[in-house]
């Protein structure tokens, strides 16, 4: 679950798999396609995490990898 969106750039995610793993997130500007962020998280099957990066408005995609499963979700950020 990742909230709000659209955001100020600022955001929450709620993470909760099926048992414990270790999860990688990437974070992507669809606008000037580059990787911004990845961040790698261990051992937990329940993960809550902030982002506070201050985005700049625009479109971006968030990527979080786990066990060999990939979920990809866009969002917006507007100011």
């Amino acid at each position: 679950k990742m909230g709000p969106n659209p955001s100020d750039g600022n955001f929450n995610l709620d993470i909760v798999l099926s048992e414990d793993a270790d999860l990688e997130m990437r974070l992507y500007s669809i606008s000037n396609p580059k990787l911004l962020k990845t961040e790698k998280y261990h051992g937990d099957n329940k993960y809550y995490i902030s982002c506070n990066d201050g985005l700049n408005p625009g479109q971006y995609l968030l990527m979080l990898k786990s066990k060999g499963q990939t979920k990809v979700m866009k969002f917006m950020v507007t100011k």
